[in-house]
Parts: C-alpha cells; sequence; structure tokens
C-alpha cells in the first residue's frame, strides 16, 4: 500500500470521538438581546463565520467537562511484514459552557469540544503533541453531524446507526478517489461502557482503502476509550 499516511492523518481523528450518540439536541435557544456574537471561523475550518453563544442544554449539557483517556493508532511507516504496530497516545478533550454555539447565518447548533493528543516517545519516534477541535451538532436542515478540525483541515462524518438503548453511534467519512489517491473510508464505533461504573465511552476506529466492494485495505486504525473527569 503506497498511500501515504500523512496524507490518511486528517481523517484518522486527531483525538478520537466521545459523546457522539448523544448528539442528538441542540442547545438551548437564548433571547437574540442576551446572545454575543463570537468568530467561530475556526469550527468551519478556517472558513469566515460568526455565531452566538447559547446555553448548552438539553443532552449537551452531558458534554461539560474534560474526557480523558489512552488510545493508540495505527503507526503506517512500523506496520511492516504483516505486523500491525500501534503506537499508544493520551487523548483529552474539553467542552465549557461557552463552547455551545449557534450560527444564525445557516441555523447550525453544535457544541466544541478542545482536543490535546500527548504522544510519548515511541521507539525511535520522538515526543509529540497535537491539537485540533471535535465538533458535534445538526446543520440548519436538522442532520446531525460530526466535524473534526485539524492542522490538515476540516473533514465532516455523517451518522449511519444510531442505537438509544446501547448509547450507541456509528459515524462515517468517505473521501473519493482523486489526484492519484484511492478512494478511502472511514468508520467511527461510539458507544458507552456499560461495566465501567462511570461516564466512559469506548471509541473505535477503522479505515478502508479502495472500492466498497473490494478494499485493499482494511484496519483498526485507532481504539481507546474516555472517562469524564
Amino acid at each position: 500500500m503506497k498511500t501515504s499516511y500523512r496524507y490518511l492523518l486528517p481523517t484518522v481523528l486527531t483525538g478520537c470521538i466521545v459523546l457522539a450518540a448523544q448528539a442528538q439536541e441542540a442547545p438551548s435557544a437564548m433571547p437574540a438581546a442576551a446572545a454575543a456574537s463570537v468568530d467561530c471561523s475556526s469550527a468551519y475550518g478556517g472558513q469566515p463565520a460568526r455565531c452566538e453563544r447559547v446555553p448548552c442544554g438539553g443532552l449537551y449539557s452531558t458534554f461539560l467537562g474534560t474526557w480523558s483517556g489512552k488510545f493508540s493508532a495505527y503507526e503506517q511507516k512500523k506496520s511492516v511484514g504483516g505486523k500491525t504496530v500501534f503506537r499508544p497516545y493520551q487523548n483529552t478533550i474539553s467542552y465549557a459552557q461557552a463552547d455551545c454555539l449557534k450560527n444564525a447565518a445557516n441555523g447550525d447548533t453544535f457544541i466544541v469540544g478542545h482536543q490535546t493528543d500527548d504522544y510519548p516517545v515511541f521507539e525511535d519516534l520522538p515526543a509529540k503533541t497535537d491539537h485540533g477541535l471535535l465538533i458535534t451538532g445538526r446543520k440548519g436542515d436538522g442532520t446531525p453531524f460530526l466535524r473534526t478540525v485539524g492542522k490538515q483541515g476540516s473533514y465532516d462524518y455523517s451518522l449511519v446507526y444510531r442505537n438509544t438503548a446501547a448509547k450507541l453511534a456509528i459515524w462515517k467519512l468517505s473521501i473519493p478517489a482523486s489526484a492519484g489517491n484511492p478512494a478511502m473510508t472511514f468508520t467511527t464505533i461510539d458507544g458507552r461502557d456499560e461495566s465501567a461504573g462511570t461516564e466512559t465511552r469506548d471509541v473505535t476506529v477503522t479505515m478502508s482503502i479502495g472500492p466498497a466492494d473490494a478494499p485493499m485495505f482494511e484496519s483498526v486504525i485507532a481504539y481507546g476509550s474516555h472517562t469524564k473527569s
């Protein structure tokens, strides 16, 4: 497989997804006179945008706080000779009251999570820290979305399955073939860990390269769990 791992990084999620199964309710409304307009271009990958801060009502209130846990990411350069190597890292995502926003221009309502991924030294690889945003919400037409924003761009995942009883959600991102790169599909499976006894969610991210009916490569590329503190 010659596809560059650097090319894949934006869609692998700089940090993995938490709480996606709960992202089915918009923040509560706030009187227009009390709403403050803020620059929310970072939530749109740098595209100009203005938003109003709104209360984190309903299910969004359960996001508030810091979610942290141990994850492992597929390391392509070391996965050779039939061996799959995963690099451990610590993923932290924080949500605050000020992170619930509404874009009056297009009707989007969402909550912004601030991600930090700390990778310790791993064999001959130096330590590094990555930062990004994890945005969960609904578009103006009511369609749920999950957006990752990092140094290499922003990507929107679509909700393809949700089981309310199991608090499970599956999100998918499909990138068509272009510029010599094959088609790629990224799937994120996010569910509550019922055995944990705390607010913990398990996350698994898979990648498929090539046509959906005959992929040339399929693998888990990230997995781990988050616990709210």
